[in-house]
């Protein structure tokens, strides 16, 4: 997990690039992925590259067709946000993607105004915040659509993607390209804040959103069973049964919440007046 500089990154002055993947892992901890070129501030994690991620000189420029930063930016402080995309945009090759995986303040939030009791709010907490195990796992920095989409497209990056992911992170893909399309906030998919956001709008919006998280979570394919190979029939019925409960739980959550939104929509109740 990239952090602040805590101590010195090894000599990189030796470091040949061409002996490891087009694909870049930055501040990847312990989530070191085969095919790619993991880079990580800490040498305790034994990445492949001990480097700075908002700094990574040793490495080429347009030479690199992914940039994986998955649960890194919030780790950052906000001003070094904008330093580090652009460093990741200055790697790839043009049209080269970057995977990113951050928390959504809009999407927690709204977690914290729906999840009451006490053991929900202290782990939501520990969302915004970090685990807080070691030196550096904390969160210094959260993100919204809106600012996403203006980091990003400042950075050079366009076309992205969002996906949600449990509620209170955002999964994106987006584009490097040298002449981003300017940004359009006049459609919002992930601005409502659950129901401290008010309205009628608001209210559908979020009735929207968990419809969307139940209808991922009520196909049970095989990507669903994870690695489980047939050793044992015992075995798989086992991991099946867990993992169907897990998915019905998570699914009728998000029906409850999508029933919840509709119910509160279909009060009527106006729009607040902007500024109000």
């Amino acid at each position: 997990m990239q952090t602040e500089p805590q101590a010195a990154p090894v000599d990189t002055v030796e470091f040949d690039h061409r002996a490891h993947p087009r694909k870049v892992n930055v501040g990847c901890g312990w989530d070191k992925r085969p095919g790619y070129l993991n880079v990580d501030l800490h040498d305790f994690h034994e990445p492949d590259l001990v480097a700075d991620i908002r700094d990574l000189h040793m490495l080429p420029s347009g030479a690199y067709t992914e940039v994986v930063a998955q649960d890194v930016l919030e780790h950052l402080p906000r001003a070094d946000a904008m330093p580090a995309l652009r460093e990741w945009a200055r790697l790839l090759e043009e049209g080269g993607q970057l995977v990113v995986r951050v928390p959504n303040l809009v999407g927690l939030l709204g977690l914290l105004t729906t999840r009451r009791s006490f053991a929900e709010q202290e782990e939501l907490v520990q969302c915004a915040y970090g685990t807080q195990a070691y030196n550096g796992d904390f969160h210094i920095n959260g993100f919204t659509e809106i600012t996403l989409r203006h980091l990003l497209h400042d950075a050079g990056f366009d076309q992205p993607a969002f996906t949600p992911r449990d509620g209170w992170l955002f999964d994106l893909v987006a584009v490097r390209r040298e002449h981003p399309e300017p940004v359009d906030t006049s459609s919002l998919a992930f601005m409502a804040a659950g129901p401290a956001g008010g309205g009628t709008a608001g209210a559908l919006e979020r009735a929207r959103a968990a419809l969307a998280v139940a209808r991922s979570t009520s196909d049970l394919g095989p990507a669903s069973l994870g690695p489980t190979r047939l050793r044992s029939l015992k075995r798989v019925i086992l991991r099946l049964a867990r993992v169907v409960t897990h998915r019905q739980e998570a699914h009728n959550r998000a029906v409850d919440s999508a029933l919840e939104g509709l119910i509160e929509a279909n009060r009527g109740d106006p729009d607040p007046a902007p500024g109000s």
